[in-house]
């Protein structure tokens, strides 16, 4: 019974320290009119890298840790 304890308590602590570690990141796919996946554009975001995206359309921007949740940004394509 205390060693299912101390297995609960500790993942209990370790979890908080998991979420605030993630870094913010956007993920999409940019499709054209037709919903055909639209190759090789640019993707750029204040304080973000710029991509391109992939064959499928699809692309990934991170964000440095100042960034927080639900924070306004303008995307440009």
């Amino acid at each position: 019974m205390k060693a299912s304890t101390l297995v609960v308590v500790l993942l209990m602590l370790s979890l908080p320290s998991v979420a605030l570690s993630q870094q913010a990141k956007l993920e999409g796919v940019v499709r054209d009119d037709k919903d055909r996946a639209v190759v090789g554009v640019r993707i750029m975001a204040p304080s973000a890298q710029a991509r391109e995206t992939d064959a499928n359309g699809h692309f990934t921007l991170a964000f440095p840790s100042g960034v927080q949740p639900g924070q306004a940004t303008r995307i440009e394509i």
